[in-house]
């Protein structure tokens, strides 16, 4: 699943990939549920591979959260730009099929570097986490290793973004455990995870 305001109207909406290949574009989502739901692809063989999706601003022609990037089960890692109603209106090659990528076990995004372009953190299979900021359509613009491997983070399972705290950008970053404990790192920037907030416990 990813979220982004894909309708354009300054609320968050959340596409779907179901494991049929199906996906489906919800608009609106809020404390009442779904209001209505879009169909952007048909059940198919491919977007079965779709392993990781994740919404974003990862392009300047607009203001929106409307592009959604996607991590294929080959390590290719695509770009679509302005998703809406209406589907797809763009795509771009940000990696080819590889063996590293293949490697990239969860992600999420998020403007982590402060600037409304927005970032890709990705937690690999053997729990390093890295930044990668102000992707675009011309690709990745640099690497910063947040958490060298290791065993503990190959247990966060879940990761999100969002703006949970008071400086009004999507900069604080969600993990969900293994163990069902989530955890906020409010703040989080190229510098590293500053602190950490426990919002679940695990269960006793």
């Amino acid at each position: 699943m990813a979220s982004g305001d894909f309708t354009g109207a300054d609320r968050d909406d959340l596409i779907v990939r179901w494991s049929d290949g199906e996906l489906t574009l919800y608009p609106d989502v809020d404390e009442k549920g779904f209001h209505g739901e879009v169909q952007l692809q048909k059940p198919n063989g491919l977007w079965k591979n779709a392993t990781s999706i994740t919404g974003g601003r990862y392009t300047s022609d607009n203001k929106w959260t409307d592009d959604l990037l996607v991590r294929w089960s080959d390590g290719e890692v695509t770009l679509y730009t302005n998703v809406n109603r209406d589907g797809f209106h763009g795509e771009k090659k940000l990696a080819a099929p590889n063996a590293t990528w293949k490697h990239a076990s969860t992600l999420t995004s998020g403007d982590f570097t402060g600037n409304d372009q927005h970032d890709l953190m990705v937690r690999w299979t053997d729990g390093e986490l890295t930044l990668y900021k102000d992707i675009d359509q011309n690709g990745f613009h640099g690497e910063t290793q947040l958490k060298k491997p290791n065993r503990l983070w190959e247990h966060a399972t879940v990761l999100a973004a969002g703006d949970y705290t008071e400086n009004r950008h999507p900069d604080d970053f969600l993990v969900r455990w293994s163990d069902g404990e989530v955890s906020m790192y409010p703040d989080a920037d190229e510098t590293g995870l500053t602190r950490e907030i426990t919002l679940v416990y695990p269960p006793a």
